[in-house]
Parts: structure tokens; C-alpha cells; sequence
């Protein structure tokens, strides 16, 4: 997956990436596991992450900058005739947003990402989100992993962009829905009040995630107060 993703956009693009070499796999144990390797060029720089408490709003700035430059280059890559929704060449996709472990997909269409995304419980879903499920997005290109852990830089400059093992065909909210979904601390909401400045904003989106994530949260406090 990482490897066709990051062949596609070195091609593509300018955006600074790792240079893919090769993809091979390897047995591994007893069963029939195959263990997958990735060899790429490495690339300068330290993670944004190692840095951005300590730098300054003006700092911080200048990186976002350049990340908006960046996306808007992503963006504008055309997606192929009837393009599937998942990683390149209509492939399985691996993303936090969508399973924590396992690739899934790909999507026919949006509203078959929209089943997997609302799961099994899909008749207690609030009127709202049904709603928003309804409406039909643009597929851009999207990284869908992009934090500064995957964001390489020397001082203010961005010498890399990382880690595309989520990235392909989306719907055009989808990179921001997961920006908001990954909120955790200060850390993550100081990063992410400047996610505006490289992202369009989708807050009905965002809304429906969460009321999906409520549902099922509410189901696991029943399940465990039944056990």
C-alpha cells in the first residue's frame, strides 16, 4: 500500500518524500504470516513533534505555511476515471480512523465508506448523522496520518512529509475529520487550532463523527455494567 502511494506522488508531485526503492516480504514463523519491508531513501531532518511546544506562534506559522502549500499541491492531483476510495491502484487501505489494525476497503463510494464508518449499529444512529451521510464530496488526495510525528524539519522548514501508509483517494472532509478525531491533549489541540490554516473546515462532519462516537461509546458502558 505505502509503497504504489508514495511511487504515485514521487512522480506527482514536488512535495518532499521519502524515495521509494523497493517492497518485499519475507515468511515469518511457524504459519503462513508474511512479514512486509519497505525500503525507501531516508530523509533529512528531525519530527515536528520533538519541537513544536518550544517554538514560537511566528515559528509555527512559517511550518504551517509551508504544509498548506503542500496540501493544496496534493490536492490538486486529478483522481483517476471512477477512482475506488482507498489507497492507490483501488487498493485496501490501512487508517486509524477506520480500523486501528487491519486494511479495509477499498470503497465503491461514499456511501459505502459511510456504512463501514458507522458499523454495525447503524439504526441508533441520530437523525444527523444520517443527514450528513447523505451528501456526496469531491475525492482529493489525502495523507489522512498527517501530524508532526510525520512531518520532518530542520529549524522552520519542512524536509519531509512521512509515513503514507493511510493515504489515497478520500472524500474531500475526510483529512480533516481526522485531524479532530485524534484530540487528545494539549499537545494535540495546540496542533490542531492550526489545522485551519492548511485544511478546509468540515465541522457538520466533524459532528457526526462524534455523535458515532458517542453511540458506541454508550454501548461499551452497557456491555461492560451487563458483564
Amino acid at each position: 500500500m505505502e509503497y504504489e502511494n508514495l511511487r504515485f506522488l514521487y512522480e506527482s508531485t514536488n512535495i518532499p518524500i521519502p524515495r521509494p526503492i523497493c517492497w518485499f516480504n519475507v515468511p515469518f514463523g511457524p504459519v503462513e504470516v508474511r512479514w512486509g519491508y519497505l525500503l525507501m531513501s531516508r530523509m533529512p531532518g528531525r519530527p515536528l513533534s520533538e519541537s513544536w511546544l518550544i517554538l514560537s506562534h511566528a515559528d509555527k506559522y512559517v511550518i504551517i505555511q509551508q504544509l498548506a502549500t503542500y496540501m493544496r499541491q496534493l490536492r490538486s492531483i486529478p483522481p483517476p476515471p471512477n477512482p475506488l476510495i482507498g489507497s492507490v491502484g483501488g487498493r485496501p487501505v490501512r487508517c486509524f480512523r477506520l480500523t486501528a489494525l487491519n486494511p479495509v476497503g477499498p470503497f465503491h463510494d461514499e456511501a459505502h465508506l459511510n456504512r463501514h464508518l458507522r458499523g454495525p449499529r447503524s439504526s441508533q444512529m441520530p437523525p444527523t448523522v444520517m443527514q450528513t451521510h447523505a451528501k456526496r464530496h469531491a475525492l482529493v488526495f489525502s495523507h489522512n496520518d498527517l501530524f508532526p510525528q510525520n512531518i520532518l524539519v530542520e529549524g522552520t522548514k519542512i524536509t519531509a512529509i512521512v509515513d503514507w501508509e493511510s493515504s489515497g483517494w478520500f472524500p474531500e472532509h475526510f483529512e480533516y475529520c481526522c485531524q479532530r478525531y485524534a484530540v487528545c491533549d494539549d499537545f494535540d489541540a495546540d496542533w490542531a487550532s492550526f489545522v485551519p490554516e492548511f485544511l478546509d473546515e468540515w465541522e457538520e462532519e466533524v459532528q457526526a463523527d462524534e455523535a458515532i462516537k458517542k453511540v458506541y461509546e454508550s454501548f461499551r458502558v452497557t456491555w461492560d455494567t451487563v458483564e
